[in-house]
């Protein structure tokens, strides 16, 4: 689906400090990460997850979105895939608000 639409994607190449928003120096994470220290990723997930009354199973990635659920932040295009996504184990969490067609979806997704 992604290479199908691939001429009406494009990169946003700002929107995170990562020299603030550093995994490996966060104070607000509960634990750190990195290349050589990956260990901080799972609990940092699980307590997400935990944050959320969410279970830490199944063990797949956990993807997070914080946007408007219109068209221009991609949900024509992942809507769609839901049903694929959820069955490989995949959790999305998503926070916002906007196109109520959008919303019914993501509704009825969860």
């Amino acid at each position: 689906m992604l290479r199908e639409n691939a001429h009406k994607l494009s990169g946003i190449l700002h929107g995170a400090d990562y020299a603030r928003w550093n995994p490996e120096t966060d104070q607000f994470l509960p634990a750190h990460f990195g290349p050589k220290k990956l260990w901080g990723k799972t609990i940092c997930r699980d307590a997400l997850l935990a944050d959320l009354e969410l279970a830490p199973a199944p063990r797949g990635p956990v993807f997070g979105m914080v946007a408007r659920i219109v068209a221009e932040k991609g949900f024509g295009i992942l809507t769609p895939l839901f049903d694929r996504m959820l069955s490989d184990d995949v959790r999305l969490i998503i926070l916002g608000e906007g196109d109520p067609a959008f919303e019914t979806e993501l509704a009825i997704a969860s």
